[in-house]
């Protein structure tokens, strides 16, 4: 039953991450039935922000927040600290996407608060990459610099290519909306050079575009 949920689990992982919702919330059930047989908080509290994934990619923010709450309710009752860091971030999308961008805020500092205790350097990174968002929408746009350059830092010092390439480009639209078109652009041709060893097609594409610009 534990190899059956995690194999359902992945598939809807996929399903969702080529955008078919409904796939991936048919398989996510499935491997839920087989966890709450086995008893398995942990990935319960897991499955619970994965199906509510994908509530909140489809604009659904009252059943997706609903959803991450109860994971952080069960992370909360087994002590499962880095699952309250991806649970909070989660919720902080939430409000982020409604425009709430205050209560967002204090979701993704309570998410980076307990990955720098963990010393969760991905945790930090996503953390400090979402609060510079928050910050910018809020027109903050010196101090949403500060986080993308932290964020930068930690993508580079663990070596994680695609979301230094998405710092880069927030860097980079930073410079170009201060008319610094010399630093935006070659802001744009780092995140450029790490898309065409990614191979990513739709990145490679936007960037293009930005350097287009510049």
């Amino acid at each position: 039953k534990k190899e059956l949920s995690k194999t359902n689990n992945l598939l809807g992982i996929c399903y969702g991450a080529i955008g078919m919702p409904d796939s991936a919330l048919y398989f996510y059930n499935v491997s839920f039935d087989y966890v709450k047989i086995l008893g398995d908080s942990e990935t319960m509290s897991y499955l619970f922000s994965n199906i509510g994934n994908v509530y909140r990619k489809s604009g659904n923010y009252t059943k997706a927040l609903d959803l991450y709450l109860k994971s952080v309710k069960i992370c909360e009752t087994i002590g499962h600290r880095s699952g309250l860091t991806s649970s909070f971030n989660n919720i902080g999308l939430v409000y982020d996407d409604m425009g709430n961008f205050d209560v967002a805020l204090d979701y993704y500092k309570k998410s980076l608060d307990i990955a720098t205790e963990l010393n969760d350097s991905d945790g930090i990174a996503r953390a400090y990459s979402n609060i510079a968002i928050v910050y910018n929408e809020k027109g903050n746009a010196e101090i949403s610099l500060e986080y993308d350059l932290k964020s930068l830092a930690i993508d580079r010092a663990m070596g994680d290519k695609a979301s230094e390439a998405i710092s880069l480009v927030n860097i980079g639209v930073y410079f170009y909306d201060k008319g610094d078109m010399r630093t935006a652009q070659k802001y744009y041709n780092d995140a450029y050079d790490i898309k065409i060893k990614l191979n990513d097609k739709k990145g490679i594409a936007n960037l293009l575009c930005n350097l287009s610009l510049v």
